[in-house]
């Protein structure tokens, strides 16, 4: 039996592909410090210029972005299964 005459093997019958992300949050906030600096700053003028306290809000945000630690994303299709897991 050659190449062109093997019998083709539906995708329910394939494994699925597996894919895992491990995204360590200390090392994406370092290399993306730069970029999170100015985003702070910016945001800093803009809520002290609608009268908000921009030390209470930026301080909530970083809350909500480091408390990202110990995530856990799967998502699951038919052909394939994506793990992300925050540490």
């Amino acid at each position: 039996m050659n190449a062109l005459s093997a019998p083709l093997t539906p995708a329910a019958t394939r494994r699925p592909t597996k894919i895992r992300i491990w995204v360590p949050l200390l090392l994406l906030l370092v290399l993306l410090s730069p970029i999170l600096l100015l985003l702070a700053l910016m945001g800093a003028v803009v809520l002290k210029a609608k009268g908000w306290p921009p030390g209470r809000t930026l301080a909530g945000i970083a809350g909500v972005l480091l408390g990202l630690a110990g995530t856990r994303v799967q998502v699951e299709a038919p052909g394939a299964s994506v793990h992300i897991i925050v540490f």
